[in-house]
């Protein structure tokens, strides 16, 4: 899963130096039941919900007719509340599920009594339907999303009371977590940012910026596989997610011990933190103001109601007995209770944590997407950054591709090619396209017919050094040499020649130049006469070089970058089909691959004020230049989400190449 940057080290933060007041968790919240009727045991129900109010939530008081299950709640603008929920015959027992209906009632008071007002579809598929949920839309429709037996079904109305229209089936991208977007348990919310989540039973945090119906895309594994404390994750269920104090929160059931979890995250996506019980029915949590207590068997399908932006009540689907003793046609079965919360103090007691985050969150700006497109070819690859002192820019040198050219065969648009720039004053925020660095090396002898390649762009001895990959022509095919060129400038724009690289080999690109500890300098490079193409070579002075061989021997691949950052060297090179790999050294010779890979293809890795950022190119024909931001977790560089917003702030100073 991709990686929010510093949000790891700080919610490690939170969760060692913040806890809730006095150890609190979520049960600590759960406030008295108002008794609406009376108390009584003259109802059906094992001993342990005895006695009760029947006129709490929604019930079948004589079972003679309905099991209900579900409930999730709604406040309408004229101050009634509207459960969605399922119904099915009690004479089937619990296992009657499979054929339940979906339905709607409504209450005066949050806690009911709700009465049942029928089905809400019995037009459509005589009104199938199960875990059924519901919400508010932000157009101002109402929706409700049933899974399951109708998996990912979703229906609109304009009110409450319906009629409500089968709008389609929730769809989801294929991708390598698609098999995790399965429609079971499925709870949906209206992000605050316009866009749609979802978390199914898998625990996947699905997202659409297209609609209620998606297209979702699931944005990595489950959120439950990072949290230790949830035991054992093949036995969670029933997900509630909502946004609530600054946070997304998510309640979430565990069907064998019996008890439920509930976790919180800054953004929804990324760095899920354990907050402790949600509720366990062997304690006294549910229990009335005059402090009777019921020990429900099952506590299932929790749901929240939000009331001015906080949770002001719980519903929950309860079973007296296990659910293979619910047979039908006895003394036992299920209904749904509401239970008033105290959302507002829980947020009071989070928000310390989310206020810790934002005071130690780290600055910058949000830059836009794309970062940078070129404006005369749409094709900006192999970005390098270096700061400009004489201009007190920053700027960006990158091969100019050719995509809008026109009447070209094979990859002769990606020869002929130029070192496009672009200047940012702003941090790196925004770009400016400034043309074209002025360069002459081999238009002596090819006039017309000169390609430039991934400009490795450093500040060293009073000058700017530039580590150009020249091809002598423009051609269809790869099969022709190329060399690397070493250049000076002292404004970064005009160029001198000082000449091309003696690294024993006529095919050779993409050099990476840093300074190691002892003075001399270290090159990367692509030779693509080697069995494996990532080489190296050093040099006392930039200016002499010696050929070393193979950097790193179990992967090909090109453009290069290594940095040293956080008291580790990494390598990060593109490998074509096996991405963009990375590897790991303290001395910058013996190189071990981690796990996992960054985004985009060949790029640069810039540190600035002790922060660093990914800029990258791709994919496609037309593409264009992004930024994420790098970090090191668990010991492996991990770069940030490029669908969550990314601050940067490059400072006004030059990059040590070192």
């Amino acid at each position: 899963m991709k990686t929010s940057i510093k949000q790891c080290v700080l919610i490690l933060l939170l969760v060692s130096t913040l806890c809730l007041a006095a150890d609190k968790t979520f049960i600590d919240y759960f406030q008295p039941m108002p008794i609406e009727g009376k108390l009584t045991s003259d109802i059906w129900g094992a001993p342990g919900v005895l006695p009760r109010d029947p006129k709490n939530g929604l019930e079948d008081e004589t079972l003679e007719q309905w099991t209900y299950w579900d409930g999730q709640i709604i406040k309408a603008a004229d101050g009634k509340y509207h459960m969605f929920a399922s119904r099915w015959d009690q004479a089937r027992g619990h296992r009657g599920w499979w054929g339940s209906l979906a339905m709607h009632a409504v209450a005066d008071k949050v806690t009911g009594p709700y009465t049942d007002t029928g089905l809400t579809w019995p037009d459509n598929e005589g009104g199938k339907g199960h875990n059924v949920t519901a919400l508010v839309m932000p157009d101002g429709r109402y929706a409700v999303v049933v899974s399951e037996t109708r998996p990912g079904d979703v229906f609109v109305s304009h009110s409450l009371d319906g009629p409500w229209t089968h709008l389609g089936r929730i769809k989801v991208v294929d991708n390598e977590y698609s098999r995790l977007g399965r429609m079971s348990n499925v709870s949906i919310m209206a992000r605050p940012d316009g866009g749609y989540m979802i978390v199914p039973r898998s625990g996947a945090i699905m997202i659409s910026k297209y609609g209620i119906l998606g297209p979702y895309t699931v944005r990595g594994p489950s959120i439950y596989s990072t949290i230790p404390e949830m035991k054992d994750k093949r036995t969670l269920e029933d997900p509630v997610i909502w946004h609530s104090g600054g946070l997304y929160h998510v309640v979430v059931n565990d069907w064998n011990p019996r008890k439920a979890y509930h976790i919180t995250s800054i953004d929804g996506i990324n760095n899920w933190t354990f907050r402790g019980l949600a509720y366990d029915p062997t304690t006294d949590f549910v229990r009335y103001e005059d402090g009777t207590v019921n020990h429900w068997y099952k506590l299932e399908r929790p749901g929240v109601v939000i009331e001015n932006g906080h949770v002001v009540a719980v519903s929950l689907s309860v079973l007296d007995v296990p659910k293979k003793e619910e047979r039908g046609n006895d003394t036992h079965g299920s209904k749904i209770i509401v239970i008033p919360f105290d959302g507002e103090a829980l947020d009071r007691d989070l928000q310390k944590a989310a206020e810790l985050v934002s005071s130690r969150a780290p600055a910058g700006t949000p830059v836009p997407r794309p970062l940078y497109r070129d404006p005369p070819f749409d094709a900006p690859t192999d970005p390098v950054l270096c700061f400009n002192a004489e201009s007190q820019t920053w700027m960006m040198y990158y091969t100019a591709r050719r995509a809008t050219a026109t009447g070209t065969r094979g990859v002769e648009w990606i020869h002929g090619t130029s070192i496009g720039m672009a200047q940012s004053s702003d941090g790196g925020v925004t770009w400016t396209y400034k043309g074209i660095a002025d360069i002459d090396y081999g238009k002596d002898r090819y006039p017309d017919s000169t390609t430039y390649w991934a400009p490795e762009v450093i500040w060293a001895k009073g000058q700017y050094h530039m580590f150009l990959s020249f091809v002598p022509g423009i051609f269809t095919d790869w099969n022709h040499p190329r060399e690397i060129v070493h250049l000076t400038s002292r404004d970064g724009v005009t160029w001198d020649t000082i000449g091309p690289i003696d690294l024993k080999s006529d095919r050779v690109i993409d050099a990476a130049v840093i300074q190691l500890p002892n003075g001399t300098w270290r090159m990367w490079y692509k030779d693509e006469r080697a069995k494996r193409t990532i080489c190296y070579a050093d040099s006392p002075d930039l200016m002499t070089w010696q050929p070393q061989g193979n950097a790193v021997t179990d992967y090909s691949g090109e453009g290069a970058k290594v940095i040293n950052w956080k008291g580790r060297y990494w390598l990060i090179a593109d490998c074509w089909r096996n991405g963009q790999r990375v590897w790991t050294s303290d001395d910058c010779l013996n190189w071990t691959a981690q796990d996992g890979l960054l985004i985009g293809s060949h790029g640069d890795a810039v540190i600035s004020g002790g922060r660093a950022w990914w800029f990258y190119f791709g994919p496609g024909r037309r593409c264009a230049i992004d930024v994420v931001e790098l970090d090191v977790i668990d010991g492996k560089l991990a770069a940030g989400d490029s669908d969550q917003p990314t601050l940067i702030d490059l400072k006004p100073e030059r990059e040590l190449e070192k």
